[in-house]
């Protein structure tokens, strides 16, 4: 049944299909310069060939016909919309090298160094357009350079490592015109420190403790929504830091038993390269705990857990999409309990 231009109810569908196929060959080569200095060589090669379709008919109704825009003329809802079905097809391969060392300066310390290069595949997904429909591989070169080693009688464990990346072609998620569509930003700079501590004070018991500083931003880089230059990338905390307390007891006739207390803390991230104060989540701090019961031999084991302690209410993801923010929210408390068995 029709109401004028209204009809009762629309349906759209979306059809798509991709075969993709990835080969890769590597070697790695280390050399041991001296007793306490090793130096190491490798490199990959790795080859994508993609081909992708996608089918979508338009529909009509009133609600379509607002919906649509620029870049979404017939009106679909849920996308765009095609006079058939779409093909496309690209190949991609890429070179990635790594150079590394390790210098064992002391019986329980060394440093370290690392340069590699990485990559991801480019890719296809439904747009108005074959042009917008494909987005370009992407690639990172990334520099580690740190120390690691144990103290207090090999009680402290500890690692400091910094940090520099260059990423070329970044695949990024834009919304434009109420559309979302995947693109390669020019790139991301980004750079930081991490440190991790694992300390031991009595027998069967463990602190732990990790953290980290990041600042990372967009390169130039314009569309048709402004250029977000300067902007942080999605999901980027500038600081992130966890502890954990582990403890065991010992091994009795009837088994053992043990506990785990995780605390997390994360600062604001950015649901959009928009970095607008609509799609953020600020700073977040979280709490799991655990208890168990370790069988005799640990062939099995019975764990009671309970994650979210402090009932934190915190958003996980959040886009407005042209008719309204659309949110997914993290966790709230909830505790189970499970079995596990080791053959």
């Amino acid at each position: 049944a029709t109401c004028g231009r209204c009809q009762v109810s629309v349906t759209e569908t979306s059809y798509q299909r991709g075969d993709y196929l990835n080969a890769g060959v590597f070697d790695d080569l280390s050399w041991l310069v001296s007793s306490d200095l090793t130096v190491g060589a490798g490199l990959r090669y790795t080859y994508d060939d993609k081909n992708f379709k996608y089918n979508a008919a338009p529909v009509t109704s009133v609600i379509t016909r607002l919906n649509a825009t620029p870049l979404n003329p017939s009106g679909n809802v849920l996308g765009y919309s095609t006079d058939g079905w779409e093909h496309l097809g690209e190949d991609w391969d890429d070179w990635q090298p790594r150079l590394y060392l390790n210098w064992q300066f002391s019986l329980d310390h060394n440093a370290f160094a690392n340069l590699a290069r990485g990559y991801k595949a480019g890719g296809f997904e439904p747009a108005p357009t074959q042009s917008l429909s494909v987005f370009d591989p992407e690639q990172v070169w990334n520099l580690d350079l740190g120390i690691r080693g144990e103290l207090l009688q090999r009680r402290l464990g500890y690692q400091l490592a910094a940090f520099v990346y260059d990423y070329q072609d970044y695949q990024v998620q834009i919304i434009a015109d109420g559309i979302a569509r995947t693109g390669n930003a020019k790139g991301v700079d980004g750079h930081g420190l991490e440190l991790e501590l694992a300390y031991t004070p009595v027998s069967g018991l463990t602190l732990g403790f990790n953290g980290s500083w990041l600042h990372a931003e967009f390169k130039n880089y314009t569309t048709d929504e402004g250029n977000f230059g300067g902007n942080r990338p999605i999901l980027a905390p500038e600081y992130s830091a966890g502890a954990t307390v582990t403890w065991r007891s010992g091994d009795y006739s009837w088994g053992s038993v043990g506990g785990n207390l995780l605390s997390s803390y994360q600062s604001k991230v950015y649901f959009t390269v928009q970095n607008t104060k609509d799609a953020r989540q600020g700073s977040i701090y979280l709490q799991d705990a655990k208890l168990s019961y370790f069988a005799p031999s640990d062939n099995w084991q019975l764990d009671i857990f309970v994650r979210n302690m402090l009932n934190e209410e915190y958003r996980i993801f959040e886009q407005d999409v042209g008719a309204g923010p659309v949110s997914r929210r993290g966790d709230p408390r909830y505790w189970g309990v499970s079995a596990t068995a080791r053959f």
